[in-house]
């Protein structure tokens, strides 16, 4: 009896357990940090501090947020969560890039791979390998170089980063499908996750995005982080600026997991 006692007890504090850590997964809060061009400040030329981040201040972010614990997740990661319940590692966050420029694959790069952080780079597809302004675009081999390292994950900017608002539904529907294949033609995976340019999308392109095959939309902005339950169309990033030190961006994560 009382061995039958002390299992009922037992299987109780299992079962109670199992409930804590299924409860603290669904609270959990996952922010997604948004960087585009890696390029140190020069006096003479104009310094868009939203667009350019020294490399620098790149590493010692990367190295902040593995000093504290926060492990980087890719989107396939969070959807298994989302949609199956798949459990996240302690302190989960997302690094992502826009564009898709040269410099991810000569500074990002070499750093997320000597910390073992994964990240994911939206790329504008009409663009690889162009030069078309002073920030030219990496190449689709550099793109399947990172993906093949299994470090970083490319996936859809659209195709020519048009305003999705301003185009027509046969435009649009091209710049979703075409930017879909080719990322798939390229790297040999899967492009379930998009970007939209400037993060402008209202309820006829998030309908055609998904038309399209996409299971994840991104906006862009600076406030909030993402939870269990959450649209996937509608997934919040944060704008890292050129200025912020390690502790600034420290201070803006910490803020924006509550929000």
């Amino acid at each position: 009896m009382r061995k039958i006692f002390s299992l009922f007890i037992v299987l109780n504090l299992i079962l109670v357990s199992v409930g804590v850590q299924a409860s603290a997964q669904d609270a959990v809060s996952v922010p997604i940090l948004l960087y585009h061009n890696i390029a140190d400040y020069t006096p003479d030329a104009p310094y868009d501090r939203s667009l350019n981040i020294p490399a620098k201040t790149f590493e010692q972010h990367m190295r902040m947020l593995k000093n504290e614990g926060y492990t980087p997740i890719t989107y396939e990661m969070y959807y298994a969560y989302e949609t199956q319940g798949t459990p996240l590692p302690e302190k989960p966050i997302m690094i992502t890039f826009d564009d898709g420029y040269l410099s991810n694959y000569l500074y990002a790069y070499p750093v997320l791979k000597s910390l073992g952080m994964k990240a994911t780079i939206f790329v504008i597809t009409d663009r690889r390998g162009k030069a078309l302004s002073i920030n030219p675009h990496f190449s689709w081999n550099q793109a399947r170089e990172m993906v093949d390292s299994g470090i970083i994950d490319i996936q859809s900017h659209t195709h020519s980063h048009q305003v999705s608002t301003t185009l027509s539904d046969d435009a649009l529907a091209y710049e979703l499908a075409i930017s879909k294949r080719l990322v798939e033609l390229h790297t040999g995976k899967k492009c379930n996750v998009l970007a939209f340019p400037n993060g402008i999308a209202e309820a006829r392109e998030l309908a055609a995005a998904k038309k399209a095959g996409y299971k994840i939309i991104n906006l862009v902005g600076e406030v909030g982080s993402n939870r269990k339950g959450d649209d996937l169309a509608t997934m919040k990033r944060i704008t890292v600026f050129a200025d912020w030190t390690s502790y600034n961006l420290k201070q803006v994560i910490e803020k924006n997991l509550v929000l």
